[in-house]
């Protein structure tokens, strides 16, 4: 029972892969452990699509959960847009909090769910 519900719940994140505008994005991690790789990586090839930012959505604002470095030499790089993977903020944070999924576990959901590895 417990797992059709939590099956149940995991359809409503609505995962999507969309291009977000960098100011509604918000986070707090960062540090500098392979930091200057990622942002040359990132001014040489772009966006790696199978790597997207991982956040949860809120109406019109995002909070990352996954992906702090690559979003943070993006805005050092001048970039106006991130490529993220953004699963709904209040589906998602119900699942953590009622079933015990971390957020580990909803990228996971989410990626298999959009067709990334």
């Amino acid at each position: 029972m417990k797992i059709y519900k939590i099956c149940q719940d995991i359809s409503k994140l609505e995962p999507r892969l969309e291009w977000v505008d960098i100011k509604l994005l918000e986070f707090s991690e960062y540090n500098q452990v392979d930091f200057h790789k990622i942002k040359k990586s990132l001014e040489y090839n772009g966006w790696d699509k199978d790597k997207p930012v991982f956040c949860l959505r809120f109406f019109n604002s995002y909070y990352v959960l996954n992906g702090h470095h690559r979003l943070r030499a993006a805005m050092l790089l001048n970039f106006n847009k991130a490529y993220c993977l953004s699963v709904d903020g209040y589906e998602a944070n119900s699942l953590m909090e009622n079933e015990g999924m971390d957020r580990g576990m909803l990228e996971d959901e989410a990626r298999s769910m959009v067709g990334l590895n």
